[in-house]
């Protein structure tokens, strides 16, 4: 069997087992790097060891972490800031509606601009 394992099945076929798939891009947007995990694998479980392990391979000085809601946990986040490790990653909606009643932005405003930028800090921007 491999690494194949029973896991959530994006394509709605939780009777196949599955592997995971890492692909990192370069700046222009050719693969450097590919691991193939075991299908019951987290996606969120990825993310900190495929960084340590293309920092060492790679000797990175400068990255871009782009990932989806599956990716993000505030470990990682946490991990992403103390490397200096720049992101691109999306909010659950119950985090994009708290940002918006936390900084009182009128609903109004998506009537006439989608989408709409938030800088929340020196290097926080969101993009609702």
């Amino acid at each position: 069997m491999g690494l194949a394992r029973y896991g959530y099945s994006r394509d709605s076929r939780v009777d196949r087992p599955q592997v995971l798939v890492c692909l990192c891009l370069n700046e222009e947007k050719l693969p450097v790097y590919f691991d193939i995990l075991e299908g019951n694998t987290q996606d969120k479980k990825t993310v900190i060891p495929l960084i340590k392990t293309l920092q060492k391979r790679f000797s990175l000085s400068q990255s871009i972490f782009i990932g989806d809601r599956g990716m993000v946990t505030v470990e990682t986040l946490e991990f992403l800031k103390g490397e200096g490790i720049d992101y691109i990653v999306a909010l659950t909606h119950r985090q994009a509606r708290k940002l918006i009643l936390d900084r009182d932005i009128q609903p109004e405003l998506f009537d006439k601009e989608v989408p709409i930028t938030i800088y929340t800090g020196e290097k926080e921007k969101y993009i609702l």
